[in-house]
């Protein structure tokens, strides 16, 4: 697959503006992939919208499998994040890269990406709803680390963000852990430390957002 050798090469590099070119010395040869090379030209022309990008990335997903799944993550991670910088005002190659760096495990670049799409459109549901996902793991990991005051203040950041979304949308919960889970991930992270926790108010204060 020389196309996709080439492109990934490039993409690894945040170089894919020069890989057009050197793809289509390769048109007709064996081993062409006339459709890699057309999504790629796509994605590379002037005219190119975030969508574009979107179907770039998820061809060099599409024919991953368990040995080359990791590597074909991180080329469209660098396919997102290149069609990003190209395209500073389009939130799709956006959420693509905060995708992939989540699926990576890569917590801050993907809250980073995120964050950067809900800048440019904070009426998505879907982007919301990823971010308060990733706020979420964030707090998980703080407690993990026992910085138990910077995961407080995450709570508190996190409780003022549901708010929002739950005044932009009043009926529609956002497809996350709700704000019940996050006080239950308090509430276990102060116990798992040792920090006292006056009357069980993480967990009480869950169980009267809904937990169960």
């Amino acid at each position: 697959r020389p196309i996709w050798n080439l492109l990934s090469t490039y993409a690894l590099a945040l170089r894919l503006d020069e890989s057009l070119a050197v793809t289509g010395t390769l048109a007709g040869q064996f081993g062409d992939q006339p459709e890699l090379r057309d999504r790629l030209a796509a994605a590379l022309s002037p005219e190119a919208t975030g969508v574009a990008w979107l179907a770039l990335a998820g061809l060099a997903l599409r024919d991953a499998d368990e040995p080359t799944a990791a590597a074909r993550l991180l080329v469209a991670q660098r396919i997102c994040q290149f069609g990003a910088e190209r395209l500073p005002k389009a939130t799709e190659p956006r959420s693509c890269a905060g995708e992939a760096a989540a699926q990576r495990g890569e917590l801050p670049m993907a809250i980073r990406w995120f964050e950067e799409a809900f800048d440019l459109d904070s009426d998505d549901h879907e982007t919301t709803s990823s971010l308060a996902r990733l706020y979420h793991l964030r707090i998980a990991d703080l407690l993990a680390g026992e910085r138990i005051d910077a995961a407080k203040r995450e709570v508190a950041f996190i409780e003022a963000f549901f708010a929002r979304a739950k005044t932009r949308w009043p009926t529609r919960p956002l497809d996350a852990p709700s704000l019940a889970d996050v006080y239950l991930t308090l509430g276990r992270g102060l116990y798992n430390a040792g920090e006292i926790d006056p009357d069980r108010a993480s967990f009480v204060h869950a169980r009267e957002l809904g937990a169960p």
